[in-house]
């Protein structure tokens, strides 16, 4: 099949340029010349300043570097030093031990020394005065008399045993104590022994303590503590001891009422009240507490007059005769 003919339009030819365009497109293509050349130019300018920027950096980072690892030398030289001296001071410790334990030992020997010779051979401790406390019935000048022998002698070497031999011969003392006041005191504490009852001693009356050792004697009765009677009239024994410590137990509203006690064997203690003639049976010292408030509420309800005789020598059954 053939195809139909088209009309074509006419062709036209360009238009020659003129003088006029050339000089403007020369105008333009030296401008974007101009402006490629500075854009190099920039590009160029900026590479170095990075590249500058980047030598700076990478200078400052190994500075840093640098630095670290001395400060890190630093640190392993001072462990290491640290590290040796503690090792030092750990191996040579029990002798650093030893040695202060000598010099303690020295010190305190030198001090022992200085503190005996000071003592001991100067004046400066010796002994002034004999101070003695305590004494009611004993006489302190006579015990003062008999220990003058040991005026100017050291305190450290004052002569105990002739103290304790001058104190034996006293019968009054029970007890005693001596203590060295620096720099020149000597003092004895006296514990005197302390009467209990009389006791019949033939045709005269002994005063006695809790141990039955005489105080004093008197040719007749003379009060002021209860008569004792006790089989033989000894202050020995079980009926005596039983008798002193029912004495002891009793407080001292009842025990000052006492005129008499009696004691044939350790359980048949009793006593007779003085300022109104009543008879208590007390028995054994045992159950003192009980028989004492028992004793109280038979006075307080049983007053003189209405009875004559107490016995509590029972706790559980008290009698009022």
């Amino acid at each position: 099949m053939k195809r139909p003919d088209v009309p074509r339009p006419p062709r036209t030819e360009s238009p020659a340029p003129s003088p006029a365009n050339n000089a403007r497109v020369t105008s333009v293509e030296t401008r974007r010349r101009a402006r490629s050349s500075e854009g190099s130019t920039r590009v160029r300018r900026a590479t170095r300043v990075s590249s500058t920027t980047a030598r700076g950096t990478t200078a400052r980072l190994h500075r840093e570097e640098a630095a670290l690892a001395r400060q890190a030398v630093r640190d392993a030289r001072k462990a290491r030093k640290e590290f040796e001296k503690n090792e030092v001071r750990r191996f040579t410790a029990r002798v650093r031990r030893r040695r202060q334990a000598w010099i303690v030992g020295i010190v305190a020997v030198i001090a022992l020394g200085v503190f005996v010779t000071v003592g001991v051979f100067s004046p400066v401790m010796r002994v002034e005065e004999i101070t003695i406390t305590g004494a009611t019935r004993v006489d302190p000048a006579s015990i003062s008399s008999q220990l003058s022998d040991q005026i100017g002698t050291p305190l450290p070497l004052v002569d105990v045993s002739r103290i304790e031999e001058v104190l034996r011969r006293q019968n009054l003392v029970e007890s005693y104590s001596i203590e060295s006041r620096p720099p020149h005191d000597l003092i004895i504490h006296l514990v005197e022994r302390q009467p209990v009852a009389y006791m019949p001693a033939g045709t005269a009356f002994m005063l006695a303590d809790a141990a039955g050792v005489t105080i004093e004697t008197a040719s007749s009765y003379p009060g002021g503590f209860p008569l004792l009677h006790v089989p033989s009239d000894q202050p020995s024994g079980p009926a005596f001891e039983s008798a002193v410590g029912v004495l002891r137990s009793l407080p001292g509203t009842l025990r000052d009422r006492i005129s008499e006690v009696s004691a044939s064997t350790a359980d048949d203690v009793s006593f007779i009240l003085g300022d109104t003639g009543q008879r208590v049976f007390w028995g054994s010292p045992d159950d003192a507490a009980t028989k004492i408030r028992a004793l109280l509420g038979l006075l307080a309800n049983w007053p003189p007059g209405t009875a004559n005789e107490y016995d509590v020598s029972s706790k559980d059954n008290v009698v009022v005769r």
